[in-house]
């Protein structure tokens, strides 16, 4: 797996939002400056689809399809 260096980018940024929220998924809190919900809108900013709290699973596997989409394994 090659992501760019640039954590700016959509595909790093995809890949962090995606493993805070699959530790969201399993039971850990989120830091505290950070929350499940601003987590779903930072996951809404880079796939435009809106989440709801509950949907924690469709938004870890949206980001997905970005990871993979930069990462080139979705080809």
């Amino acid at each position: 797996m090659t992501l760019t260096s640039d954590p700016r980018s959509d595909g790093v940024q995809a890949a962090f939002i995606k493993a805070h929220l699959k530790m969201c998924a399993v039971g850990m809190n989120p830091p505290r400056p950070l929350t499940k919900t601003k987590l779903l809108i930072k996951a809404t900013n880079l796939t435009g689809l809106n989440y709801k709290r509950t949907e924690i699973t469709q938004a870890i596997a949206d980001l997905q399809i970005i990871v993979d989409h930069y990462t080139g394994e979705g080809q």
